[in-house]
């Protein structure tokens, strides 16, 4: 093989790769009454943002095993509701 053929190849799976990842979904489950977690839940929304990932904002109500995509989860470590929320679906309090 020679080694234009492997730059094509390898270029091929960069941009197959990076399409990927630009695909990706991210829910972000937060308490929009909480005015800290609010702000909180903006930035890992920003950052997310700047790596191509899709974001969808949620209230912790919508927060179900069924969800689709990947979950990060913004919420006080106090919350019995929450925390039960979040082992029942195998996640941990980081």
């Amino acid at each position: 093989m020679n080694p234009s053929t492997v730059s094509l190849i390898t270029g091929a799976f960069a941009l197959a790769f990076s399409s990927f990842l630009h695909a990706e979904t991210v829910g972000v489950f937060f308490n929009p009454d909480e005015p800290q977690i609010k702000f909180a839940a903006g930035d890992v929304k920003s950052a997310l943002e700047q790596k191509k990932i899709t974001v969808e904002m949620l209230p912790l109500s919508a927060l179900k095993e069924t969800y689709a995509h990947k979950k990060v989860v913004i919420a006080l470590a106090s919350s019995p509701a929450v925390t039960k929320m979040l082992t029942a679906q195998g996640g941990s309090k980081a």
